[in-house]
């Protein structure tokens, strides 16, 4: 567990009717994927499907390396320092 590993840490959000911009604004991150309640459901290409979002969803992603142990205290140092 002390090896340094290569992952890919996510952060995601579901909330029924809080805006994408507002969790953004908040966080301090920009998103890989988010999309608000309401919104018009599309591929990731853009084409339109039918119905909305019944939901607000929002995904940050980030690639980090090092040992579990420090990439934890990482994703840890970087949501305390937004929540003060």
């Amino acid at each position: 567990m002390n090896s340094p590993i290569s992952s890919s840490v996510s952060l995601r959000f579901f909330h029924p009717s809080l805006a994408a911009e507002e969790i953004s604004r908040h966080m301090q991150l920009s998103p890989e994927f988010a999309w608000n309640a309401g919104d018009r459901r599309q591929t990731p290409k853009g084409m339109l499907l039918p119905g909305f979002r019944k939901e607000t969803y929002w995904c940050f992603s980030e690639d980090r390396v090092g040992t579990v142990p420090e990439i934890v205290e990482g994703v840890v140092e970087r949501l305390e320092a937004v929540a003060s």
